[in-house]
C-alpha cells in the first residue's frame, strides 16, 4: 500500500508541476503569429481600398477592384487563422489548468491512502 501511496503523490505532483508550468508558458508565449499575419494583411487591404477609391472613374479601377477583393479574401482568411489560433492557446490553457487540478487532487488523495484509522 505504501508504493501505491508514494505512487498517487509523486504523479500528483508532477501533474500539478507540469499543468501550472504549461499554462504559464501558453500564456506568456505573446500573441500567435496568425494574428499578426492578420494585421498586416488588415493594412494592406485598407491601402487596396484607398488606391481603388482614388482610381474611380479611370481604366485601372477594375483592375484594382479584383485587386482589392482579392486582399479583402486574404484579410478574411487571415482573420479567421487568427480566431483559430486564440482559441486552441485558450483550450491548451485550459487543458493544463484541468492537469494541474487532477494533479493537486491525486497528490491530496494519495497523502490519506493507507492511512490508519484512529480506534477510539
Amino acid at each position: 500500500m505504501k508504493i501505491v501511496k508514494v505512487a498517487m503523490i509523486i504523479l500528483g505532483i508532477l501533474l500539478l508541476v507540469g499543468g501550472l508550468a504549461m499554462s504559464v508558458i501558453v500564456l506568456r508565449s505573446g500573441e500567435p503569429f496568425a494574428c499578426a499575419s492578420s494585421a498586416i494583411s488588415d493594412k494592406e487591404y485598407q491601402q487596396a481600398i484607398k488606391d481603388w477609391e482614388a482610381a474611380k472613374g479611370t481604366p485601372q479601377e477594375n483592375a484594382l477592384r479584383i485587386k482589392t477583393e482579392g486582399k479583402r479574401t486574404v484579410y478574411i482568411m487571415s482573420l479567421g487563422s487568427c480566431d483559430e489560433a486564440k482559441s486552441k492557446k485558450t483550450l491548451v490553457t485550459i487543458a493544463s489548468l484541468a492537469a494541474a487540478g487532477l494533479g493537486f487532487l491525486l497528490t491530496i488523495v494519495g497523502f490519506f491512502v493507507g492511512r490508519k484509522k484512529a480506534t477510539p
